[in-house]
């Protein structure tokens, strides 16, 4: 009976070594985390010219991730409107990315409606591939310098409500 629980043991050990030393995942198929520079491919859905993050640094800055068919993301988008239009003045900037894979549903959803900031479309799929988000609307909020504050997913009251918080605490810091 010893002799057995001394076999399980070494094997328990034998697998947790093996386990312990698997190579980690390869850093570029990891979705971002907080305190990281957010990167993104996108183009403005209207003129289909790139769009690069490191043009709105030194703004804090929300970047959504939506698509035309997500209720949850028109809510958001309206949200993050209001916000925007309060707090813009401040040094805030929204730029919105759909990951629809049909443009035309895209442009059908923008032009039935009035959307203070810039929109981008991720016409190849980058930024959705890269930041993987586990559902939509997924909202990064960054610092001046690009870094990730936050990462909220979901256009529900919370999510929202903390998105805004995060927001004006960042923007009231010297």
């Amino acid at each position: 009976m010893a002799k057995g629980r001394q076999i399980r043991t070494l094997a328990l050990m034998v697998l947790w070594l093996l386990a312990s030393c698997a190579a980690p995942p390869r850093a570029e198929t990891m979705p971002p985390t907080v305190g990281e520079v957010l990167a993104i491919d996108a183009i403005d859905w209207r003129t289909g010219q790139p769009i690069e993050l490191a043009q709105l640094r030194g703004k804090v800055t929300l970047v959504e991730l939506w698509a035309s068919w997500c209720r949850p993301c028109a809510q958001a988008m309206t949200h993050h409107g209001q916000l925007y239009q309060r707090l813009q003045s401040k040094g805030l900037r929204v730029l919105a990315v759909s990951l629809d894979e049909d443009r035309e549903a895209l442009v059908r959803f923008m032009t039935a409606r009035e959307i203070p900031f810039q929109i981008a479309w991720d016409s190849q799929q980058h930024a959705g591939e890269r930041l993987r988000p586990p559902q939509l609307p997924t909202t990064y909020v960054l610092d001046v310098e690009g870094k990730i504050l936050g990462i909220y997913r979901g256009g529900d009251e919370a999510a929202l409500r903390a998105i805004r918080d995060q927001v004006e605490s960042e923007l009231e810091k010297p």
